[in-house]
């Protein structure tokens, strides 16, 4: 059995203007769905329907949300009453349960499917396996040339990963949480003797995330989730008249009305026959459409999804 876990205890000092006293991953992605709420569907989605929440700063708010159940998914609330520190909360997790952990920080945004994830995690011997991606440069780049300025390159993606802030832990970890540390997270604690045996595998990723660590960095999540509706087998962004869907590996979608479909990028079936690269069918009546690697096409017309898998 795997169990989720998410980190929800951050303050959120730097976006009091709009959280208020309330934490951070009680901010609106849009109306009426928190950062919390994708945090947790993105759970249920992979199948995973007990979650652990290890709160901290104004968990009673979290708990009144959400209760026992949510959505189908049983939770249990892990609150810690002064500040104690990431490692004492994954210990104090640990103390609960011996099942094999998906672990993401409550306060980040990431479109990774969490099935493969998992998958590829269970297919390694390593004991723990985090996902990666490489850095966007926070400034522009510039470059010179004998001496002279010969591009501005703006916020490049770097050759550097970094930590995304989701991990799969297998029960053996435990045996590293027994051990006495002088730092309280678990980046300089768990992590580091973890990694100094060999012990953390990684996942490199290329798709959508974003960290809410400032005002400037929540305002553009909430403007790309504007026009954008997830679902369980991914997200759908609408332009104007056009719907974007983006499906990930092996979901089937069921449409239907009157239009076109087009493939953009990925690999899939419409009613069991394969759409070529740059493809398009025109669609009336109900159809499915299966994903075998993850996808994005568009859809026009009055074309509507009324199902998945």
């Amino acid at each position: 059995m795997t169990i989720g876990a998410l980190y929800t205890g951050g303050y959120g000092k730097r976006l009091q203007s709009v959280a208020g006293d309330v934490p951070k991953t009680l901010l609106p992605l849009k109306d009426d769905y928190l950062i919390l709420d994708r945090q947790l569907l993105d759970f249920k989605y992979a199948g995973i329907n007990d979650v652990y929440l290890l709160s901290g700063y104004k968990g009673e708010l979290i708990e009144k949300r959400y209760g026992q159940e949510w959505k189908g998914i049983r939770i249990t609330h892990l609150r810690e009453e002064q500040p104690m520190g990431t490692l004492w909360a994954l210990r104090n997790l640990y103390s609960h349960t011996n099942s094999d952990v998906v672990l993401r920080n409550g306060d980040t945004i990431c479109d990774l499917d969490l099935r493969s994830f998992l998958s590829f995690s269970l297919s390694h011997r390593s004991l723990m396996t985090m996902v990666v991606a490489k850095m966007i440069s926070p400034y522009g780049i510039v470059s010179i040339h004998d001496g002279y300025v010969s591009e501005f390159v703006e916020k490049p993606v770097l050759n550097h990963y970094i930590n995304v802030g989701c991990y799969h832990l297998k029960p053996g970890v435990k045996i590293y949480l027994k051990k006495r540390y002088a730092n309280r997270e678990v980046e300089r604690t768990l992590f580091q003797s973890l990694l100094e045996n060999n012990n953390i595998r990684s996942l490199k990723y290329g798709g959508y995330w974003k960290a809410v660590d400032s005002m400037k960095d929540y305002e553009e999540i909430r403007k790309d989730y504007a026009p954008r509706e997830d679902h369980d087998f991914g997200h759908v962004v609408v332009h104007g008249s056009i719907q974007e869907c983006n499906s990930r590996e092996n979901r089937t979608i069921v449409i239907k009305g009157k239009g076109r479909l087009r493939l953009i990028d990925g690999k899939i079936r419409v009613n069991g026959v394969i759409v070529p690269k740059a493809g398009s069918r025109n669609i009336s009546g109900t159809i499915q459409v299966q994903s075998t690697k993850e996808s994005k096409f568009a859809l026009s017309g009055d074309l509507k999804i009324i199902g998945s898998s």
